[in-house]
């Protein structure tokens, strides 16, 4: 199936129609937009673009396809719509050293895929975005959505993410631990955990070693927040 380069041809599309229907519902699900007229005080609305991709398997079958909402970010000014957009990231030494921990060790690997990871970061800053092509409400054209929570592209939509990991990190949903110095996004666990390495991460995570009733018990705590996609390691999707 042919990515569509044009909105107009994804529309006509039953398939891609249920696709970017599909995102808009997660936008709801999340709280991530409200729809109102334009404040007085607005001093800059951003635009967003749709992007069309056929997700495959390993064997390059097309599984299904994917729209995403994202943000026209180089419409963003700085100190109106975004501020600080610094977010830590993993290094890579930190990923190959659980890697070769779990190789030594001989533990299972399990991966988590957080879905529309970005659609679950609260935004501190008044960003105004226009209506997605397509999807204008008929009865009020000239409204703008005001973001509750960060989309892709925009330019603080790391950040925000970064934050919901962050809080994310209570006992409530995890074991008690503390920041790696080496890498801040991977946790370390304490003496009350000592088989168990967690690393929160912008959409997908690298797996990590767990027990499985605990990784069950974790796992279950995690979805009443977030919308999760669970399983053994295997080509990413």
């Amino acid at each position: 199936m042919v990515e569509p380069l044009k909105v107009n041809d994804a529309l006509e599309d039953p398939d891609w129609l249920l696709a970017m229907q599909e995102e808009l519902n997660n936008f709801k699900r999340n709280d991530v937009w409200t729809l109102m007229k334009r404040p007085d005080h607005c001093r800059n609305v951003i635009g967003t673009k749709w992007v069309f991709k056929n997700k495959q398997d390993e064997h390059g079958i097309v599984i299904r396809n994917k729209a995403r909402l994202v943000a026209q970010n180089y419409s963003q000014v700085e100190g109106v719509d975004f501020g600080e957009a610094f977010a830590p990231v993993a290094r890579l030494e930190s990923i190959r050293i659980l890697l070769a921990f779990a190789a030594h060790y001989g533990f299972k690997l399990q991966q988590m895929d957080v879905k529309s990871a970005f659609l679950n970061g609260p935004l501190h800053e008044e960003v105004y975005v226009k209506q997605p092509p397509g999807f204008e409400n008929p009865h009020f054209p000239n409204h703008v959505f005001k973001f509750n929570k960060a989309i892709y592209g925009l330019k603080q939509a790391h950040r925000a993410w970064y934050r919901v990991g962050t809080d994310l990190s209570n006992p409530l949903l995890f074991p008690t631990h503390l920041k790696s110095k080496a890498a801040p996004k991977l946790k370390e666990p304490e003496e009350t955990s000592p088989n168990l390495l967690l690393r929160p991460s912008p959409a997908k995570s690298p797996p990590w070693r767990s027990f499985s009733t605990f990784f069950s018990a974790m796992a279950s705590g995690m979805n009443s927040n977030l919308s999760l996609s669970l399983g053994f390691v295997g080509f990413p999707r």
